[in-house]
């Protein structure tokens, strides 16, 4: 979609001192260099959590003999969801390199990261934000987030995938419907989540109509589902139907709708969500945080055009979804954490975006000079949340990436101890008999754990 401002509104900024481009780059280069040495030093060619269903599990039932119908089989449902692309990507690397890199599905996912910072970094500078202003978006999206979407295949693959995929189904729709319909099938395929994209494009639309066209709300609303909404209905029941045909609730897993039946555990959930950036600090200051971000971009979304800037909007009421889907289901889980840092990218997301909102007000109220000086002091604050984001991940980094080498080493004597799940044990050693993982202390000379 065109975030493109009018040329009256671009501030024609000289290009910066050398002095000025040397801290810009060094900036922007300290996200990237963290997060690579995150993955470099922590990341373990291994299994682990819904690695061995999802992938090993799935995998078994069709390697060596039925190898190929396994590709009529991506479909399958994974709890509530469709894993197609993660198991598609395994099937390849299965046919491809007879066994499973799981650190290469890994560098898949994550890489999924710098395509949404990418399109965010795209939308800014169509806003007239550049150089230091674009810094926190780096900081934000490319943060050591997690532990599990950076070190676990199958968590990475379902979580940070989805969201680049639909910002790029959003980004493209007012220029390319069919690529933009490629992206956002994408993105159905990736998660459940991305049944999201075709209602939240036809829902533009009917906006769309309705304020270009100043027709009173019922008559803007027939005119645009007979024309431009037209489209993105159409794929919304297509794609919809494909999705649910044959569909079966998971019976371990609460419904969707759970959460509305307990509205207050399921408004807390959304505001812990909103504040899972800063969760290392403790549940009351996440709180503190989600509540403010909540006004905040109320804020900023009242004060915003939301035909100028459609693509973040619709993106915006995307994560939203996305994070009132989870909110609800976490509900059905009962006690524990109401909220999982596997979804940290969600309020990250809605953050950047809420961010890049925010810079485009200040850019129309600010001179040029003093939106620089604005500019550099937030990118600063970028920098430092994400150093210390990285510093306070370590130790769940540490931990996870020890857990993954313990099922690799020899020393560890009984494979059921991995996850303590005798059914992993029985996927992970047919894994092994069939070749597509190498388990290296069955390979000793005692094979065969007691």
């Amino acid at each position: 979609m065109s975030n493109a401002t009018e040329s009256h509104d671009v501030v024609n900024a000289k290009p910066l001192p050398l002095s000025h481009q040397i801290l810009f780059w060094l900036m922007a280069c300290i996200p990237v260099i963290v997060l690579v040495a995150f993955f470099l030093k922590f990341t373990v060619n291994a299994p682990s959590s819904d690695d061995f269903d999802a992938i090993l599990g799935f995998l078994n039932r069709y390697f060596p003999e039925n190898r190929w119908n396994a590709f009529f089989s991506l479909t399958e449902l994974h709890n509530e969801h469709r894993i197609i692309l993660t198991r598609l990507l395994a099937w390849l690397n299965a046919i491809l390199f007879g066994k499973v890199s799981f650190t290469g599905l890994t560098v898949i996912a994550n890489s999924s990261l710098l395509l949404l910072t990418g399109v965010l970094i795209r939308l800014g500078r169509k806003e007239g934000l550049r150089d230091f202003w674009l810094i926190p978006v780096l900081s934000l999206i490319l943060v050591c987030q997690d532990s599990s979407n950076m070190l676990i295949a199958m968590f990475g693959l379902q979580n940070l995938i989805v969201h680049a995929f639909a910002a790029v189904s959003f980004l493209t729709w007012n220029r390319s419907r069919l690529w933009s319909a490629v992206f956002g099938t994408l993105a159905v395929c990736t998660s459940s989540c991305g049944l999201l994209v075709f209602p939240i494009l036809a829902a533009y639309e009917i906006y769309s109509t309705i304020t270009s066209e100043k027709k009173a709300i019922v008559s803007g609303f027939r005119q645009a589902v007979t024309t431009n909404a037209a489209f993105p209905l159409s794929l919304c029941v297509c794609v919809w139907g494909l999705y649910f045909w044959g569909y079966h609730s998971p019976p371990h897993h609460p419904s969707l709708l759970t959460g509305f039946k307990i509205p207050h555990r399921f408004a807390q959930y959304i505001v812990l969500l909103m504040g899972t950036p800063l969760s290392q600090f403790g549940h009351p200051m996440t709180h503190v945080i989600g509540v403010s971000f909540l006004c905040l971009m109320c804020a900023v979304l009242w004060k915003s055009d939301w035909r100028k800037h459609s693509t973040l909007i619709c993106l915006i009421f995307f994560e939203l979804g996305t994070m009132f889907i989870i909110a609800s289901a976490r509900c059905g889980f009962g006690s524990g954490h109401p909220y999982n840092t596997r979804y940290r990218i969600i309020a990250l997301t809605l953050w950047a975006c809420t961010y890049l909102l925010a810079g485009d007000l200040l850019r129309q109220r600010l001179t040029s000079a003093r939106f620089l000086t604005v500019g550099i002091w937030l990118a600063s604050l970028a920098i430092v949340f994400n150093l210390l984001t990285a510093r306070y991940s370590i130790p769940g980094f540490q931990k996870l990436s020890q857990s993954m080498s313990e099922q690799l080493s020899p020393q560890q004597a009984n494979l059921r101890t991995i996850e303590g799940s005798e059914h992993f044990y029985e996927v992970a050693i047919e894994s092994q008999s069939k070749g597509l993982f190498h388990w290296q202390y069955l390979r000793q000379s005692d094979p065969t754990p007691q």
